[in-house]
């Protein structure tokens, strides 16, 4: 039987990972990740380019394999499940990428009706705009609507910026009805402006309907203005988890000094 918390009638974290260790060939990734992401909190991930943020943020989304250590979303443990428990459990999770990844001969609407396909047994099909429900239609109606862009449903992601591109893919995400939000590097694609109006977007969402956020983020003054919580990784372990108002400038520094990447840092030699 798949584990799960320990007393399920006292609540547990929306995410929890447990010494996590992932390894491409002899390069070791990721050296024993633990962390919590408590449910309604949103959380920022920091970390310089090759310090394993990435392979952790597919680590949790299922595509890194994880060699040891254990990963529960919503309460249901997820590392060596039941494909069905696994199916299930990832339903809970939505996800905002860096590349918006959407289907460039669809519409906005189209693309956001793509968030319902792992709840109709018909997968695709099911969420094509010739068989989809009246009802899945009209929510994706309403999530568009939700991220300001309603009035571009029939728009191709050819006739929309990247920010509003990045507005349909969060729609896509609400589509999913998710409790947990991966975001990884959601603005990097984006101006600072549109950056800024999506990461509101996003915060705002996230805070109405009370999802848990893990966003990635390089931008040091934008994770200490919306994160609420930072969680720093260096070479393949986290160094840093501090509620955001305690943490002092010079350690988010350190965090891409010195040997910040995981080939850089053989396992045993302290970050």
């Amino acid at each position: 039987m798949p584990q799960t918390f320990a007393d399920p009638a006292r609540p547990g974290p929306a995410l929890r990972a447990q010494d996590l260790h992932v390894s491409f060939g002899d390069l070791k990734v990721l050296r024993g990740v633990s962390f919590d992401l408590a449910k309604g909190e949103g959380a920022v991930l920091l970390g310089a380019n090759g310090c394993g943020k990435s392979t952790l943020m597919r680590a949790l989304n299922g595509l890194a394999p994880v060699a040891s250590g254990q990963i529960w979303v919503e309460g249901q443990a997820i590392v060596g499940a039941p494909l069905r428990a696994v199916r299930a459990a990832r339903r809970q999770m939505g996800y905002v990428f860096q590349q918006f990844n959407l289907v460039p001969q669809l519409s906005a609407h189209q693309n956001v009706l793509f968030g319902a396909m792992g709840q109709r047994p018909l997968g695709v099909l099911g969420v094509m705009n010739a068989f989809a429900r009246a009802e899945d239609r009209e929510r994706a109606m309403a999530c568009l609507d939700r991220v300001g862009l309603a009035d571009r449903a029939t728009h191709r992601p050819a006739e929309l910026s990247g920010g509003q591109q990045q507005r349909v893919a969060i729609a896509r995400m609400l589509m999913q009805a998710p409790r947990v939000v991966i975001a990884d590097e959601p603005i990097a694609s984006l101006d600072p402006k549109a950056g800024r109006e999506v990461l509101d977007l996003l915060w705002r969402i996230v805070e109405e309907e009370g999802l848990s956020l893990l966003c990635t983020l390089h931008q040091l003054d934008l994770a200490e203005e919306y994160g609420r919580r930072l969680i720093g990784m260096k070479a393949g372990r986290i160094v840093l988890d501090a509620a955001t108002g305690s943490v002092e400038r010079a350690e988010l520094d350190a965090l891409y000094t010195g040997a910040a990447r995981v080939d850089a840092a053989p396992e045993g030699v302290a970050a």
